[in-house]
């Protein structure tokens, strides 16, 4: 069996990829899908298989969450620039799992309209609290 390396480490940015005397660097991450507080799906059945599954899905996107927030302190202490673009929660994404060709282009085309866009690329993951915010170390 094969298990993603999504599972240890969704986002790879170690602070050598950031550091040393280069002065200019901005890194960008590029999600592909939505940074949402919370699922927004309906509640699940009262089952071992429904429960798992959203119990997963939750720690999965507890751990993206934070790894693109290590990636953001990481690359603020560098005294890089960081950007990061993701998908708005009023974008319908429909289920991971299912590969139709036609949601999966709808999908590429917000992406690609965003990618193209400055105001996309955001300077900060959403939803930091004042004390989260790492201003630039100077060099």
């Amino acid at each position: 069996m094969h298990v993603d390396g999504g599972v240890k480490a969704p986002i790879l940015l170690r602070s050598f990829m950031v550091g040393g005397k280069k002065k200019k660097r901005t890194v960008y991450i590029l999600v592909n899908g939505k940074l949402s507080l919370t699922a927004g799906a309906s509640p699940v059945d009262a089952n071992f298989k429904e429960i798992s599954l959203r119990s997963i899905s939750e720690l999965m996107r507890g751990l993206f969450y934070k790894t693109i927030y290590q990636g953001y302190v990481t690359t603020r202490n560098a005294g890089s620039k960081f950007r990061i673009a993701y998908l708005p929660d009023d974008v319908a994404t429909g289920n991971a799992f299912e590969f139709e060709k036609k949601e999966m282009r709808k999908l590429f085309d917000v992406g690609y309209r965003m990618g193209n866009d400055p105001k996309s690329w955001q300077k900060e993951p959403p939803r930091l609290e004042p004390l989260e915010r790492v201003k630039a170390a100077r060099r």
